[in-house]
């Protein structure tokens, strides 16, 4: 798992399946999971998450946070602290980067690198020379037979329709999300990516937004990779699974 702390969208581009990624602090190709400010709760769904991650995690790269009081450095410190006692199965942190963390005392092994130096080395000492970025297959077209309700939620049972052509209705089906039910058309569609104009409430405000929906979200929901989708379409169209 990653629990990404940026916003950026560079693991997914990379190839880094969605499905494995928790967008704690927001993502901007997640419609529904809009970047979160200092001042805000954290998706009561995605801290979740981060809480079952750190129960579990047994090993953690920390790679390039300061981990200067947010949240989710308890994905880094709780292993590290624990290596530090000898708990069983816990291997502990790895911690690159060029600034001093609270953990750097407790870290298994601690690199003072640019991350591009240090995997650069990495990759050297793995034989690792022939590095490609993964391309996700995505079919031709705007519309889509997915395994999901109207909802946007998985279900192997049914097919639903997930029309993302230029003008389409969607709504944000998210009851965590901070702009759920908002709703919104697909404006247009941009190195893969579709641009998504929402109405949002921002306090008593309504604001026209544009959110982007990445590309590697279409083949999550193909393979029903995700538990539910960021949009639906209004008046989703679904038929029983045959």
């Amino acid at each position: 798992h990653s629990v990404q702390q940026n916003h950026d969208g560079l693991p997914q581009k990379a190839g880094f399946p969605q499905e494995k990624i928790n967008e704690i602090h927001g993502g901007w190709y997640d419609p529904s999971n809009r970047v979160v400010k200092f001042d805000e709760e954290l998706r009561s769904d995605l801290f979740n998450w981060l809480l079952e991650v750190e129960q579990r995690i047994d090993l953690c790269l920390c790679l390039g946070t300061s981990l200067s009081g947010m949240n989710a450095d308890r994905i880094a410190n709780t292993p590290a602290k624990q290596s530090k006692k000898d708990k069983p199965n816990t291997i502990g942190t790895v911690i690159i980067n060029l600034q001093q963390t609270p953990s750097d005392s407790c870290a298994l092994i601690r690199v003072w690198a640019k991350l591009d130096d240090a995997f650069r080395l990495l990759a050297k000492n793995l034989a690792l020379t022939d590095i490609k970025i993964h391309e996700i297959p995505i079919p031709e077209g705007d519309v889509y037979e997915i395994p999901y309700n109207a909802e946007g939620f998985l279900d192997t049972s049914v097919k639903m329709t997930w029309d993302l052509r230029p003008g389409s209705v969607v709504v944000i089906p998210h009851r965590e999300a901070k702009n759920y039910r908002s709703v919104g058309q697909v404006s247009h569609k941009r190195d893969g990516h579709y641009t998504i104009v929402l109405e949002e409430f921002h306090g008593d405000r309504k604001e026209e937004v544009h959110r982007l929906l990445g590309k590697w979200w279409v083949d999550c929901a193909i393979r029903g990779a995700v538990l539910r989708l960021p949009v639906v379409n209004v008046g989703a169209v679904v038929k029983p699974n045959q």
